[in-house]
């Protein structure tokens, strides 16, 4: 069930300066914000630096799904989805 990717690509990764953050994917800026209070910045970038992990592993999982492919809990589909939502929440 893959789509074609529109968004930018590359890892995303989280940066924080004082209460602001912004998420880069190599040298280019995909998001910018200060407007709230840290912890929610904080919350916020690490949610968007995972979107791309999120995306990826739930078509992966849509996949399996739609070929009626059981995934086990250790399988690797499995664990590169607890991985991305430990990525957007830790």
């Amino acid at each position: 069930m893959k789509m074609e990717t529109k968004h930018t690509k590359g890892k995303w990764r989280p940066v924080f300066n004082g209460n602001m953050f912004t998420v880069i994917s190599e040298d280019k800026n995909i998001c910018v914000d200060g407007e709230t209070d840290l912890g929610e910045n904080e919350a916020n970038a690490r949610l968007i630096a995972a979107a791309p992990d999120l995306l990826e592993a739930l078509n992966k999982m849509c996949d399996a799904v739609l070929n009626n492919i059981q995934l086990r809990p250790d399988s690797k589909t499995m664990k590169e989805a607890v991985e991305a939502i430990k990525k957007a929440t830790e």
